[in-house]
């Protein structure tokens, strides 16, 4: 825990201090290499900051988020520390600090200051190490303790002013972490006794929720463990129990006045180790804690933690998906960025959309997010342009047996169904037939399915990812697309480039082909004019495009290196191909002979970009009329 902390070492030598961890700073922006002798919980934030794509120099002042919950939602925490923090700011009236309250989301949700510094930072803005690189706040969330983070130890520049402590805030029956208490000033006013007041305020905090949870138990627990992701059961005296949160309905499929010794045999109170439990071929590990109100034991609280979730998950997700964010091959500024905002939208779980020419990779980043993120459930994809309206609902819903003629009698779960707690992914969702656009829309709305020919609503959890070619506001002012269905679709928005927008990459994804390809002796290569053919190439059809004449030039090669007669005919289309596409001048393009082409080709040294200048062509209609005199000179 103390390397955590600013000592009182630091503290005295603190301007020596303060030169060390810039440079530290300024080490990594320079090399992209992390400072020896640093402290392990800056060094490893630091890491995560990197891995969530965050830039350290262009960061800007946090904003307002307007999804966050309202402080209703967390009133446990905002009815009991809003007393407690202006009280330590009226004591302190003197100094410049703020105390800040931050939910265990991360978000801002009550701020008291001395000065005007408080009307520089928003409630509502979130402070998890991915939202604002490292902060005591975020980081103390992350780690899961207290911890100091002063100047420079910051990730993001446009906190290098601070010197701030932070103190994690506990449920006191689970232990569970609810929020997080922060306190921050000005780096030259850093003192090592703000922690530990910091921490004192956050145990006063946790004592006086003990309070309201025993005084209101039922409700508080109620609003408290819906907020956990982790699987909670209350029971009493009788072993029955009396509440549970969504998570453990969803894992254990529970009811209320269920017999816990479904879980644990006996008194569960007798033993102090964890309980082995296994359910649909997950295993469990149960923490009981005793439920008592003084002396009195009324029952228990009951934990679940999942055994070897982290190598289940990852062994699961390498199952369902066969791309990860690895597999995509670029190094491209665009494309990273991309890639940095999916890896952020797979945590998020919020509905993304995909857009992007044909063949850019749309699957890939849909299984990419989903096996990035901690769902554990399946990845289920619907071919939207697939779906024909008279069947949409029992694709998406599924159907109950003997719903209709023909179907299954054991009934069918249905494509959402199936992706519960996993991700589905919607496809060509542009293609989507109208009717089933309002299918669609009712499940979004409400999350439940009900199964056709059934009357029991289902209630599911996914992750929506929907990917299309289309413009979809012009498909819906023309008619084609729900309106409101755009709307609730479009929450995260990620654009993949074309590749002739990042034609860098172009050799990357050239070599990656060429490796996969067998049946030669040697490893294959391309010629230096098809290398020049291919940069010039519009590529409408983008990676599938490129991947497929690769396989396709490999295969009608006959040596080790693939020449410009090798590729696809229709890469030299003379109307309406990709040549014609990339044509500068239609009307002049084909009003030059073979010798004149020779000609002007001799007079520019075989340069073929000067050659397709002065006849104010495309250089691919120059390698197309080239392709011309060599196919002739063969036939000869």
């Amino acid at each position: 825990m103390f390397d955590s902390l600013i000592n009182e070492e630091v503290l005295n030598n603190k301007e020596h201090y303060e030169r060390k961890i810039r440079e530290d700073w300024e080490y990594l922006i320079e090399t992209g290499k992390f400072p020896e002798n640093q402290r392990t919980t800056i060094t490893s934030s630091w890491k995560r900051c990197l891995q969530y794509g965050l830039n350290p120099l262009s960061h800007s002042v946090p904003t307002h988020n307007e999804s966050i919950p309202s402080k209703e939602e967390n009133h446990l925490l905002t009815d009991i520390a809003i007393p407690l923090t202006a009280r330590i700011i009226e004591s302190r009236s003197n100094e410049e600090l703020v105390l800040g309250l931050i939910n265990a989301e991360g978000n801002l949700i009550h701020l008291s200051a001395s000065h005007s510094i408080k009307d520089q930072i928003p409630l509502g803005s979130n402070w998890l190490e991915e939202s604002q690189g490292t902060n005591a706040a975020g980081t103390a969330l992350f780690e899961k303790k207290p911890l100091q983070i002063f100047a420079e130890e910051h990730f993001c520049r446009n906190l290098h002013h601070l010197f701030s402590s932070a103190a994690p805030i506990r449920d006191p029956f689970t232990r569970e972490v609810i929020g997080v208490l922060t306190l921050a000033k000005g780096k030259n006013k850093m003192g090592v006794q703000d922690l530990f007041s910091t921490v004192t305020i956050g145990h006063k905090i946790e004592r006086q929720i003990s309070d309201t949870l025993i005084k209101h138990n039922n409700f508080a627990l109620q609003s408290l463990f819906n907020n956990s992701k982790a699987p909670f059961t209350v029971f009493n005296n009788a072993g029955r129990i009396t509440f549970f949160n969504q998570a453990a309905q969803q894992a254990f499929s529970l009811k209320i006045g269920d017999v816990f010794s479904t879980f644990i045999e006996g008194n569960p109170f007798l033993a102090q180790t964890d309980y082995p439990y296994t359910k649909y071929g997950i295993e469990w590990k149960i923490r009981v804690q005793p439920y008592k109100i003084g002396a009195n034991l009324y029952g228990g609280i009951a934990v679940f933690d999942q055994v070897n979730r982290r190598e289940a998950l990852s062994k699961r997700k390498k199952e369902g998906t066969r791309y990860q964010f690895s597999s995509i091959i670029t190094e491209h500024k665009d494309m990273h960025k991309v890639i940095s905002l999916a890896k952020k939208a797979a945590l998020y779980e919020k509905t993304v959309l995909l857009t992007g020419e044909t063949g850019t990779g749309k699957e890939m980043f849909a299984q990419s997010i989903h096996a990035h993120g901690t769902r554990q459930g399946a990845f289920i994809e619907i071919n939207c342009g697939a779906v024909t309206r008279e069947l949409a609902a029992s694709e998406m819903f599924g159907y109950a047996g003997g719903a209709f003629t023909g179907a299954n009698p054991k009934g069918n779960p249905g494509k959402f169904t199936l992706a519960h707690q996993g991700t589905i992914f919607l496809d060509e969702i542009g293609d989507l037939p109208l009717e089933a656009q309002a299918f669609l829309l009712r499940i979004l709305e409400e999350r439940t399915v009900v199964p056709v020919g059934g009357s029991k609503p289902v209630r599911i959890d996914v992750q929506v990812i929907a990917a299309t070619n289309k413009n979809l506001l012009q498909e819906v002012s023309a008619g084609n697309f729900r309106e409101d269905l755009y709307y609730r679709l479009n929450v995260i928005h990620l654009r993949i480039p074309p590749v002739r927008k990042r034609r860098g990459d172009i050799p990357i994804l050239v070599k990656h082909f060429l490796n996969q390809q067998a049946g030669h002796d040697k490893p294959l290569t391309i010629s230096e004019e098809v290398k020049d053919f291919f940069d010039a190439f519009p590529w409408p059809g983008n990676i599938r495009q490129l991947k497929n004449t690769i396989e396709h030039a490999a295969f009608y090669a006959e040596e080790s290196m693939i020449t410009i007669n090798d590729l696809p005919e229709d890469m030299f289309a003379e109307e309406g191909g990709a040549g014609d596409f990339y044509s500068r001048n239609k009307t002049v393009k084909n009003q030059f002979t073979h010798q004149e082409l020779s000609r002007v080709l001799q007079n520019n040294e075989g340069n073929i970009t000067k050659t397709a200048q002065f006849l104010n062509v495309s250089r691919v209609t120059i390698y197309r009329k080239l392709k011309e005199i060599n196919e002739m000179k063969i036939n000869q």
